[in-house]
C-alpha cells in the first residue's frame, strides 16, 4: 500500500520531501531534498506496479534509462516502494508551458518566435536521437513535457515512449489528445509521429491557437483523423511548414524534427524581409495620408494591384462602450475616420458581377386580398427528421424556446438543434434552464472574432473580401457589436468546424429507422435575425452552404428553409442600426438569392459559385418595434410557436402550399419572394394563471410531503388572507381530521412497541429468559445447585462470602461493592455470555425501528409527518421505559441489601447459624441467598433493558437527524413554489375571455385535491421509489434533489395542461362567439391581433385555425368562417389539428418583394437607405444601392 505523501517524509531514505510541485492523471512530483543538499525531483507514478499506469511508466522508463543526451532529463534513480513505481531525476527550472504563461501575462501572443525556435532546435535533437539512435518515439510531446533548465530544453516524462520495433500495441491509455497524431489514435506510430505533435507545440506557443481546437478528446480525434489544421494564426511562410509537419500521411512529413525547424528557420527570414517590405510601403501610405488631396481623389485614385497586408501595428480598435448613445452614421464615419483608404484600396477591378438599383417607391399602396386555403393534405402527413440552425442572439433564443416546446411535445422524428453565435454570453442566457431542455456542448457553437492584431498574418485573405475599416476596427469584446460585416467574419473564421457541423448533423439525421434499409430525409430551418450583426451577416453564406451540402448529400431543395425575424431595440441608435442592417440583407438577399440570383462564392470560406435555381422558402417575420424585454421573449415564444406549427404538424402542408402558390403567381418576377405570417395563442398554457396553478399544484404536494393536518384556526386564517386569490386557498383537513389523524399514527407506535415487546415488564421478563438461558435454561435449579456446592466446600464454615463472590463473578459488583467506573476486575460472566446475541439483538431491533419509521415516508398516505409524529411517540416511550427501568432497579437494590446485610450477619459457623436461625424462625440462608440469586437476574435483566433501550434513543436520535434534514430540504421546496400574489405579473394571454378565465379557476380550483393525490401517486412510482425512497431522492447526495424537483414541475405542468385541455377552449369560442356579444367582441380583437405586421402590393391573405386535437369543436371551416364574419378577415379558414390545449389563430401572407418590404422599412426614414449600402458584408460584390423615391 502507497505510504500518504507529505512534507519532510522520505519516501526512499536519505530524500526528504519539500514540496509539492505538480500532479496530473498519472502521477505527482515533488521536490525532495537528497543527500548532500542537493535538490531533485521525485515523481511518484499512481497506482500499484503490476496495475495499468504502473506497467505502462515501468516499461517506458526500461527503455529510456540507457539513453544519455544533453536535452534529455536524467533520470538518476528508479525505485519500487510497496508496490509504487517512483524516480528520482534532475530538478527543472520551469516548463515551456510556463514559460508561454509568462509571456501571455506580459501581454505577448506567445513565446518570442526567436526565442521559441531555439527550444525548438533542443527538443528537435533529443527526439530526433531517439528515434535515430534507438528507435524510440516519445509519443507524449507536449509544453508540459518540455522542461527549461538553465535556459534550454531537456526532454521529460517518458510514459508513453514506444520502441517502434515492437508490436502495435495501444496507445489510448495517457494520451494527449491536443497533441497526439492521428496514426496514434489508431495504434500506429511511426517515426514521424512525434514531429507532428512538435508541431503543434510550435503553433501553440507562438501564436496561443491550436490548429485543432477540438474540446473533448472524441472531437479532437475526429479533427486529427479527418480535419485540416487550422493555422491561419501563423505567418504565411510559417503555415507551409506547420502544414507539411501535420499531414494526416505520416511519410509526406519532413524527414526528422531537425529538417522541420531548419525550414522554420529560413521560413523566419521570409517573414523578416516581408515586415520590411510592408514596413516601407505603411510608411509611403501614412505620407500620403498626410498630403493636401480632396476625398474625391483619395477616392478615385488608381486601385493598388494587390491587397496590402495589415499594418504592423492596427489602429486602435473604437470604443463600442457607448455605442447605444451613438447613431449609424456617426459609427460609420468613425470607422471610415478610422481607415480612410477603405473604400478606394477595393475598387472595380476586384468587384463580382453588377447589379441593377433597388428603386423603392415609399408611396406605394399596399393591397392584400383575403383567399380562400390552398389545397392541402391534412391527413398525409408525417415529420421528418430536422436539422434547427439558429444565428445569433434571435437565432438561440427561439430555438431554446422551441427546445422546451418539444420537451413537453415530443416532436415524432429526429430532432437536433445547433446555435451558432459570437456571444457565448448571451447564447447561454436563452438557453433554458430545466433539465432535459438545456442546450447540450453539440447543440452550441461558439463563433468568436480575433482581435484586429491576430488577423495582421491572415490580412490578405480577409482583405480580398473584407472592409479594410472592418478588419482593424474589432471591438474589444470580440462580438459583433450588431455589424454585419464582422457577423460574416465570424462565420469564414471558423468555416470549417460549421460546414462538418452541418454535414455530421445532416447525415445523422438522414440514417434508416431501425428495420428499414431506406434513409431518412432531413429538413432544415435556419432562423435568424435580419437586424444584428451575427445572424444578418452570415445567413447568406449558411444557407447557400446548406444548398452546396444538400447537392452533396442529394438532399431535397424544397427542405431548406429559413426564417428571418426583424425587430428593434429601444434605443433610438439601435433602432437605426437594427433597420439599416435589415435593408442590406435584404439588398443582398435580391441580389444573391433571389431565383437566377448569381452567388460568387468565395474560397475563404469553401463556397463555390451558383446561380439560385431554386430559393429557399423564406418567411419574414417583423416581430414589433421597440421592444422591451418581456415582450421581445413574447415575440420569440409566438415565433418560435409558428417554427413548432410547421416542423411537427400538418401546418407544414399548408405552409408547402402557400408557397407553391406564391412561384405560379410571380413566376415571372425579378424579385426575391418572402412569406410573412402572424400568430396568436387563445388559451392558458402560456398564462400566468396556469404558471401559477402549476406551482400552486407543486406546492400542495410538498405540503402533502410534509403531511402535517392544520389546524381549524389555521385554516381560516389561511382562507382570510387568500380570499382573493384567483387560484384556490390550500386543502387541508378539518380540525377533527388532524385529532383522528394523530390519534391513529399514536395507535400503530404503540402496536409496534409491543409487537417489538418494547414495555419494560415484557423485555424484562424477555431478558431474564435471554440470560437464563445462558444458566442451563433454569435459572432456580442452577442457583440451588450452585447453593449446595458452594456450602459444600465451605464445610463448617460460613459459605456467605463465596456465595456473594460467585454473584459478583457472575452479574457484576453488588450495590455494595460499587466501584468507579473503569476500576472493574474484570468482566461478568453473564456479560461475556450474553454480550454477542444482545448486539444482534439490538441491531435487530434499531433496523427494524428505523425502517418502521422510515416507511411512513413513502406512503402518500402519511409521508413526513407521520414519521415525525411516530419517532416523537417513540422518544417519548424510550424515556418512559427508562424512567421505569430505573424505578425497578431501586427497588431491587434495596432487596437485594437487605438480604446481604441478613446474609453478612449470619455466624460464621454454619452449625451454629442454623440452629439461630431455626430458633428465630429467621428464613433458611439457603433460600434467602437463592432469592438474591433471583433479584440480581432480574437487575441484571433490567440494566440489559436498559441498554436496548438507550440503543434505540441512539437509532431515534439518528432517524431524527434524517427528518430533520428532510423537513429541511422539503421546506426549501415548499419555498421554491410559495405561490403568493405576485404583483404587476402580466397575462401572457391579453386581459380578454373572462369569462374562460373564471371558468379556468374553477376548474383548476376544483381538480386540486384529485390532481395532487395523482401527482403523488406518479412521482413516487417513476422517481421517489426508484431512488431508493423520499429520503434518498432528497438528502441521499448526487442530483437526487435536482432531478426531483426538474420532474416535479414537469408533471405538474402536464397535469395543469392536461386539465386545460378538458376545458375544450376552441368549442367554448367557436360556439359562444355566435351567442355572447363579449365573447364575439373578444374573438374579433384576438383575430386582429394576429395580422402580420407586414404588408404588400399585391400580396394573398389566408387564415389558418390550429384546433387542440382533443377538442369537440367542429372541423367544418364554414361554420368557422361565419364566426370570422365579424372580423376583416371573411374567407373560409384552413382547419389543422395540433397537441396541446390552446387554439392558435393565423395568419398567412405572400408573396412579398424585397421592395415591398423596403417601402415599409424606409417610409419615415428614407436616409436609412444609404446607411444600408455601408453595412455591406462583402466589399468583393457590387451589391445594388437602395433608392428611396
Amino acid at each position: 500500500m502507497p505510504a500518504v505523501l507529505r512534507k519532510a517524509s522520505e519516501p526512499i531514505p536519505g530524500y526528504r520531501l519539500v514540496q509539492r510541485v505538480g500532479a496530473g492523471g498519472y502521477g505527482e512530483v515533488w521536490t525532495a531534498e537528497a543527500p548532500g543538499g542537493l535538490i531533485k525531483a521525485i515523481k511518484f507514478v499512481y497506482g500499484l506496479l503490476d496495475e495499468d499506469r504502473g506497467s505502462r511508466e515501468m516499461k517506458a522508463l526500461q527503455r529510456i534509462k540507457g539513453v544519455r543526451h544533453p536535452f534529455l532529463l536524467s533520470i538518476e534513480r528508479i525505485e519500487i516502494i510497496d508496490g509504487q513505481l517512483i524516480f528520482v531525476t534532475e530538478l527543472a527550472d520551469n516548463s515551456l508551458k510556463d514559460r508561454f504563461d509568462q509571456c501571455r501575462k506580459e501581454g505577448r501572443p506567445g513565446i518570442p518566435r526567436d526565442e521559441l525556435l531555439q527550444h525548438l532546435r533542443d527538443t528537435a535533437d533529443a527526439l530526433d536521437y531517439m528515434n535515430e539512435h534507438h528507435t524510440l518515439q516519445h509519443l507524449d510531446v507536449k509544453p508540459e513535457n518540455l522542461l527549461l533548465v538553465g535556459g534550454r530544453v531537456k526532454v521529460a516524462d517518458f510514459g508513453l515512449v514506444k520502441d517502434l520495433h515492437e508490436a502495435a500495441a495501444s496507445m489510448m491509455g495517457g494520451l494527449t489528445p491536443i497533441y497526439a497524431p492521428p496514426e496514434v489514435f489508431e495504434g500506429r506510430p511511426t517515426k514521424f509521429s512525434d514531429q507532428y505533435s512538435l508541431a503543434i507545440v510550435y503553433q501553440e506557443m507562438l501564436s496561443g491557437v491550436l490548429p485543432f481546437p477540438g474540446k473533448t478528446a472524441a472531437q479532437l480525434a475526429a479533427q486529427h483523423l479527418n480535419a485540416r489544421p487550422r493555422m491561419a494564426a501563423l505567418p504565411e511562410a510559417d503555415q507551409q511548414v506547420i502544414g507539411r509537419s501535420l499531414s494526416k500521411n505520416p511519410n509526406e512529413r519532413f524527414a526528422n524534427c531537425r529538417e522541420m525547424v531548419a525550414a522554420l528557420n529560413k521560413a523566419t527570414q521570409q517573414i523578416v524581409a516581408a515586415r520590411m517590405t510592408h514596413a516601407r510601403s505603411e510608411l509611403m501610405n501614412e505620407m500620403g495620408r498626410h498630403i493636401t488631396q480632396g476625398a474625391t481623389q483619395a477616392h478615385n485614385a488608381a486601385p493598388a494591384t494587390h491587397q496590402p497586408a495589415a499594418p504592423e501595428t492596427p489602429l486602435p480598435p473604437l470604443s463600442y462602450a457607448t455605442e447605444a448613445a451613438r447613431t449609424p452614421d456617426q459609427m460609420l464615419a468613425s470607422l471610415d475616420e478610422a481607415s480612410q483608404q477603405a473604400d478606394s484600396i477595393q475598387e472595380d477591378n476586384r468587384l463580382v458581377a453588377s447589379a441593377d438599383d433597388l428603386h423603392v417607391d415609399l408611396k406605394q399602396r399596399l393591397q392584400t386580398t383575403d383567399v380562400p386555403p390552398p389545397e392541402f393534405d391534412v391527413l398525409n402527413w408525417s415529420p421528418q427528421p430536422t436539422l434547427l440552425i439558429g444565428l445569433g442572439g434571435i437565432g438561440g433564443k427561439v430555438l431554446g424556446r422551441l427546445k422546451q416546446i418539444f420537451a413537453e411535445t415530443p416532436h415524432g422524428a429526429p430532432l437536433q438543434t445547433l446555435v451558432l453565435d459570437s456571444d457565448r454570453r448571451e447564447s447561454l442566457e436563452n438557453c433554458p434552464s430545466s433539465p432535459g431542455t438545456t442546450f447540450r456542448p453539440d447543440d452550441f457553437m461558439h463563433l468568436p472574432l480575433r482581435r484586429s492584431s491576430d488577423y495582421r498574418d491572415d490580412s490578405r485573405r480577409m482583405l480580398e473580401w473584407l472592409g479594410r475599416r472592418w478588419l482593424y476596427n474589432i471591438p474589444r469584446s470580440q462580438q459583433t457589436e450588431g455589424l454585419r460585416p464582422l457577423g460574416r467574419l465570424a462565420m469564414v473564421d471558423h468555416a470549417d468546424e460549421i460546414w462538418k457541423s452541418f454535414r455530421t448533423s445532416l447525415q445523422r439525421l438522414a440514417r434508416p429507422i431501425p428495420g428499414s434499409d431506406q434513409p431518412q430525409t432531413p429538413r432544415v430551418i435556419v432562423v435568424a435575425g435580419s437586424g444584428g450583426g451575427t445572424g444578418s451577416g452570415m445567413v447568406i453564406d449558411i444557407v447557400v452552404g446548406l444548398q452546396q451540402l444538400f447537392d452533396e448529400l442529394k438532399l431535397n431543395a424544397s427542405d431548406l428553409s429559413v426564417v428571418l425575424a426583424h425587430t428593434t431595440p429601444r434605443t433610438a441608435a439601435g433602432v437605426q442600426l437594427a433597420t439599416a442592417n435589415t435593408c442590406a440583407l435584404l439588398a443582398e438577399w435580391q441580389h444573391q438569392l433571389r431565383a437566377g440570383g448569381q452567388f460568387p462564392g468565395d474560397p475563404a470560406c469553401g463556397l463555390t459559385p451558383r446561380t439560385i435555381d431554386r430559393p429557399p422558402r423564406t418567411r419574414l417575420i417583423h416581430m414589433g418595434e421597440e421592444l422591451s424585454n418581456e415582450d421581445f421573449d413574447t415575440a420569440c415564444d409566438s415565433l418560435a410557436d409558428l417554427i413548432a406549427l410547421e416542423v411537427s404538424t400538418p401546418v407544414d402542408n399548408f405552409f408547402r402550399a402557400t408557397a407553391a402558390a406564391d412561384l405560379v403567381k410571380s413566376s415571372a418576377s425579378t424579385q426575391a419572394q418572402f412569406r410573412t405570417s402572424g400568430l396568436v395563442r387563445v388559451g392558458f398554457t402560456r398564462d400566468d394563471l396556469a404558471a401559477r396553478a402549476v406551482r400552486h399544484l407543486c406546492f400542495s404536494l410538498v405540503e402533502r410531503w410534509l403531511g402535517k393536518p392544520k389546524s381549524q384556526e389555521s385554516i381560516r386564517a389561511s382562507s382570510a388572507a387568500k380570499s382573493t386569490n384567483i387560484l384556490p386557498s390550500r386543502q387541508t383537513q378539518s380540525g377533527t381530521d388532524c385529532r383522528m389523524k394523530e390519534a391513529f399514527l399514536d395507535l400503530q407506535a404503540q402496536k409496534q412497541a409491543t409487537a417489538w415487546g418494547l414495555d419494560t415488564e415484557t423485555l424484562i421478563k424477555q431478558l431474564i429468559e435471554f440470560a437464563g438461558s445462558q444458566l442451563g435454561g433454569n435459572p432456580d435449579s442452577f442457583f440451588q445447585e450452585l447453593t449446595q456446592t458452594l456450602a459444600k466446600e465451605a464445610g463448617t464454615a460460613s459459605p456467605v462470602q463465596r456465595w456473594l463472590a460467585t454473584t459478583t463473578e457472575l452479574f457484576g459488583p453488588r450495590t455494595s461493592e460499587a466501584v468507579a467506573p473503569g476500576q472493574e476486575k474484570g468482566v461478568p460472566a453473564l456479560v461475556q455470555a450474553t454480550e454477542a446475541a444482545l448486539k444482534e439483538r439490538i441491531n435487530a431491533l434499531s433496523a427494524t425501528l428505523k425502517a418502521w419509521l422510515l416507511h411512513y415516508l413513502d406512503d402518500p398516505q402519511h409521508r413526513l409527518y407521520a414519521s415525525q409524529k411516530s419517532l416523537g411517540w417513540f422518544q417519548a416511550h424510550c424515556r418512559s421505559m427508562l424512567d421505569q427501568l430505573r424505578d425497578v432497579r431501586r427497588r431491587i437494590a434495596q432487596e437485594t441489601g437487605s438480604l446481604e446485610q441478613y446474609l453478612v450477619a449470619l455466624p460464621t459457623d454454619w452449625k451454629k447459624a442454623k440452629a439461630s436461625v431455626k430458633k428465630a424462625q429467621g428464613p433458611d440462608p439457603d433460600h434467602a441467598f437463592q432469592q438474591f440469586c433471583r433479584l440480581r437476574l432480574q437487575d441484571f435483566a433490567a440494566q440489559l433493558a436498559g441498554k436496548i433501550v438507550q440503543a434505540m434513543q441512539g437509532t431515534l436520535s439518528s432517524a431524527g437527524d434524517l427528518l430533520v434534514d428532510l423537513h429541511r430540504e422539503l421546506q426549501f421546496l415548499a419555498s421554491v413554489f410559495d405561490d403568493q400574489e405576485e404583483s404587476g405579473a402580466v397575462p401572457a394571454t391579453p386581459a380578454l375571455l373572462g369569462q374562460l378565465r373564471k371558468l379556468v379557476s374553477d376548474q383548476l380550483k376544483a381538480a386540486d385535491a384529485e390532481q395532487s393525490t395523482a401527482l403523488d401517486d406518479q412521482l413516487t412510482r417513476t422517481v421517489l421509489l426508484p431512488a431508493g425512497g423520499m429520503l434518498s431522492a432528497l438528502i441521499g447526495g448526487g442530483d437526487g434533489r435536482t432531478r426531483l424537483l426538474a420532474q416535479l414541475e414537469r408533471d405538474s405542468r402536464t397535469l395543469v395542461l392536461r386539465q386545460l385541455e378538458s376545458l375544450d377552449i376552441a368549442a367554448v369560442l367557436a360556439e359562444g362567439a355566435a351567442i355572447d356579444p363579449q365573447l364575439a367582441a373578444d374573438w374579433r380583437t384576438l383575430v386582429e391581433q394576429a395580422q402580420p405586421r407586414w404588408q404588400g402590393t399585391a400580396a394573398e391573405r389566408r387564415f389558418l385555425c390550429v384546433l387542440p386535437e382533443r377538442s369537440q369543436a367542429s372541423r367544418d371551416p364554414q361554420l368557422w368562417q361565419k364566426s370570422l364574419q365579424s372580423t376583416s378577415f371573411r374567407e373560409a379558414p384552413a382547419l389543422v389539428d395540433a397537441p396541446g390545449a390552446d387554439l392558435l389563430l393565423c395568419f398567412d401572407l405572400g408573396p412579398l418583394t424585397t421592395n415591398d418590404v423596403l417601402a415599409q422599412l424606409l417610409l419615415e426614414r428614407p436616409d436609412l437607405g444609404e446607411v444600408a449600402g455601408r453595412l455591406h458584408t462583402r466589399a468583393d460584390v457590387s451589391w445594388p444601392e437602395i433608392v428611396p423615391a
